[in-house]
């Protein structure tokens, strides 16, 4: 509408111009160095517009060749944000379907137009290294490390640096990593699972005992993974303590909570350590307070091995163990081998055999074999020991 009125006001100024210049032409005179021109006014007015039009579009395109530098930049650089994004998207697209060559070649191209460089440069790096490609990884890292925000994004390379040195088994150059991070952002969630993960890995127990106050404090993992990676630790510290003294083995016993104690599979390995020095009275003492608590065959059947300086005591008590757990194979193959100890052959012959019919294992036809050998019955000792064999390596159809 607004269009139409300016129309037909421009068609009404053109005809009341024409009127008028037909009724009054005008006349406009220009002198020059003795020169005079006379020219109609309309026909000056639209020579000056033509004038004014040329001048405008003539300054346009001086403009626009001085300019052209510039323009071409621009265009440029927009070519290159688009190829980017364009590489970074089928890059992630590559690394999500596991094709770990496309994915690093488009990342690392298309890493330094995006908006982001760093990123896909770590995304490159994890890629380098799913393929086996060691200094390729570390020489994104680098580049990721070059980026201008590096304040911003110097956690998440160091700890992707991080991770990928933990998955190589690089365990050392990775909590060297993750230390300094800690020190820089103390107690972070991401740092702390890495850690504990490096230690588990490594086997560095010490190190993963004193970081377990931390990762309770924090909450990163629940009551029962808690619980678990507890009793792993302190298993396998106590395992690990080949060359320890009583004393040694006393103190480090003593900081471990009481329930811990009680807990079967450490209070094995306890036992196990004690063996080693020898102490087989404080063994025994362990191995009892344990299965009170908590009956194990494991342990039980541990318990028969005991050199005891009083083998009559631990054949009395484990007679009366075996009132409560009659059904015990492990009892049974712990009782065998206290009376062969004692050298009752018969005695011996006997608990071994009610084992067997209860629960068949190797180490109870070893021992019932190895008992007949001492019995003068090394052919029907041979019966036995192909029997366990036979549960170990079954023979193939």
């Amino acid at each position: 509408m607004i269009r139409l009125i300016i129309m037909i006001a421009a068609l009404a100024l053109a005809v009341w111009i024409g009127l008028n210049v037909e009724q009054s032409p005008g006349l406009v005179v220009i002198t020059f160095a003795g020169w005079r021109v006379d020219i109609p006014l309309w026909l000056a007015v639209v020579l000056v517009t033509l004038s004014l039009f040329a001048i405008h579009y003539v300054g346009l395109l001086l403009g626009g060749m001085i300019n052209t530098p510039y323009y071409l930049k621009n265009w440029s650089k927009r070519f290159r944000v688009t190829r980017s994004k364009q590489l970074t998207h089928k890059g992630f697209i590559a690394f999500v379907e596991g094709n770990f060559t496309k994915a690093e070649k488009w990342l690392a191209k298309g890493a330094p137009g995006s908006d982001n460089p760093w990123l896909g440069y770590l995304f490159a790096a994890k890629a380098a290294q799913l393929q086996g490609e060691s200094k390729r990884r570390d020489h994104y890292i680098q580049l990721a490390q070059v980026d201008e925000v590096k304040e911003h994004t110097e956690m998440a390379i160091g700890l992707t640096h991080a991770e990928l040195d933990l998955e190589k088994g690089q365990y050392a150059e990775s909590i060297t990593a993750l230390q300094i991070l800690d020190q820089k952002s103390p107690n972070h969630p991401q740092v702390l699972r890495l850690l504990q993960l490096n230690y588990f890995e490594s086997k560095n127990w010490p190190a993963l005992a004193d970081l377990l106050p931390t990762l309770k404090h924090a909450s990163l993992l629940s009551k029962s993974e808690l619980a678990v990676l507890e009793k792993t630790v302190v298993k396998e510290q106590l395992g690990s303590l080949e060359d320890a003294s009583l004393d040694e083995l006393i103190t480090r016993w003593q900081k471990i909570p009481r329930h811990m104690q009680l807990d079967s599979d450490i209070a094995l390995a306890y036992a196990k350590a004690l063996i080693k020095v020898p102490a087989p009275l404080q063994a025994e003492t362990v191995l009892s307070d344990s299965l009170k608590s908590q009956w194990n065959e494991k342990v039980i059947e541990f318990y028969g091995y005991l050199h005891f300086p009083e083998p009559q005591k631990l054949l009395s008590k484990a007679e009366h163990w075996l009132k409560i757990h009659p059904t015990s194979a492990g009892l049974l193959l712990a009782l065998g081998l206290i009376c062969e100890n004692q050298q009752l052959w018969g005695k011996a012959q006997r608990y071994l055999e009610a084992s067997l019919s209860l629960e068949q294992r190797p180490q109870t036809y070893a021992s019932l074999g190895k008992l007949l050998e001492k019995m003068d019955k090394p052919e029907l000792g041979a019966q036995f020991f192909k029997k366990g064999l036979l549960l170990v390596t079954p023979c193939q159809p």
